[in-house]
C-alpha cells in the first residue's frame, strides 16, 4: 500500500465492511494462524494508514463483534444455468486456536453444498485492535454505534 498512498494525503480513511481482518491473510485461503504474525501485520497495516492521512484527520475501521455467533444464514438464491440454488453465509469461530472461519456456499436442492469463496482469519479481539491503534499513534479512540450496524464494532480515531 505504502508504494499508492502517499504519505500526508487523506483527511478520511474509510476501511468498511471488516476487511482489515484480512491484512494479515486468508482473504480466500487458507493461513498459518500465529498471533505474533497476526498483531505485527495489522499493526504494519495500521502504520500505512495513519502514515497516509494528514494531521487531524480521521479514521473509520470496523470488526466482527468480539460475541460474534456461529452460523449458517441464508443470503438468498441464484440461479446459474437454468439450476437453483439456495446461497449461505457461514461463520464459524475456534476461540481455542483464536480461528475464525467464514465461507460463501452454494447449496443444490439435493443438498450437496458448493463453496464459492472461503476465508480463514486471526480471531482477533476489539481490544488488541484498540491497542495496535493506539501504538501506531491513533487518538481519541471511540467506539461508536449505529442501530443499522448489528454485525460490526466500529471505530473511529484521529491523527
Amino acid at each position: 500500500m505504502p508504494k499508492y498512498y502517499k504519505k500526508d494525503n487523506y483527511d478520511f480513511l474509510f476501511c468498511r465492511g471488516n476487511s482489515f481482518i484480512y491484512a494479515s491473510g486468508g482473504w480466500d485461503s487458507e493461513v498459518k494462524l500465529d498471533r505474533k504474525i497476526a498483531l505485527k501485520n495489522y499493526e504494519k497495516t495500521l502504520k500505512t494508514f495513519y502514515d497516509s492521512m494528514k494531521s487531524g484527520g480521521w479514521i473509520y475501521i470496523d470488526k466482527f463483534k468480539d460475541n460474534e455467533k456461529d452460523c449458517k444464514k441464508l443470503v438468498g438464491q441464484v440461479k446459474i444455468k437454468n439450476k437453483i440454488y439456495d446461497w449461505y453465509l457461514y461463520r464459524n469461530t475456534i476461540k481455542k486456536i483464536k480461528k475464525r472461519e467464514a465461507k460463501m456456499l452454494l447449496i443444490d436442492k439435493s443438498g450437496k453444498e458448493i463453496p464459492l469463496v472461503e476465508f480463514t482469519t486471526y480471531l482477533l479481539t476489539l481490544k488488541e485492535l484498540i491497542q495496535l491503534m493506539g501504538k501506531v499513534g491513533f487518538k481519541d479512540i471511540k467506539k461508536v454505534n449505529f442501530k443499522s450496524e448489528v454485525e460490526f464494532d466500529i471505530l473511529i480515531a484521529n491523527k
